[in-house]
């Protein structure tokens, strides 16, 4: 078991995945990894969460019933281009997994059986990226005077 927590509080996660058990089984595990979980098996479902609820990270089976994961993600893509998407699919040749970085536009493609513990650390490496720790101190570089100015600092006006 990972015994490293998510860098920042409650990174929302919504999971897209038809087959009952397995959405139930990983949406459990991620809650014990201190992740919001939502979960719901389709693209319109998904599309009905989206509506009412910010989502940080996307985790997104292929095969899905009605719309793909694959078109979800290549939409997710274009309308959030710094989205945290993973791919998840049991389409394990290279083509599928290039087509799931080219054309969905997938920041991880993992095939399937996951790793429970693959896919926490998965999603951890990208909330930091999707959502940076809020406790991290902005610092600014004054060029002209090689002096660097905290969170706290007040702007110069003139």
């Amino acid at each position: 078991m990972l015994n490293k927590k998510p860098p920042m509080a409650s990174l929302v996660v919504a999971l897209v995945e038809d087959d009952r058990l397995l959405r139930e089984e990983t949406a459990k595990h991620l809650i014990a990894h201190d992740f919001v979980v939502h979960a719901v098996n389709s693209v319109s479902a998904f599309d009905d969460l989206a509506a009412r609820v910010a989502i940080d990270l996307f985790v997104l089976d292929w095969n899905l019933p009605g719309d793909s994961g694959l078109n979800l993600s290549r939409r997710l893509r274009q309308s959030l281009p710094d989205a945290g998407i993973v791919l998840m699919s049991a389409r394990t040749a290279l083509h599928d997994r290039v087509t799931g970085y080219r054309q969905g536009g997938a920041d991880v493609y993992l095939s399937k059986p996951v790793s429970p513990n693959e896919l926490v650390a998965v999603l951890i490496n990208l909330g930091s990226r999707v959502r940076p720790a809020v406790n991290q101190p902005n610092w600014t570089l004054n060029r002209r005077d090689r002096t660097l100015a905290g969170p706290q600092a007040k702007q110069k006006s003139g």
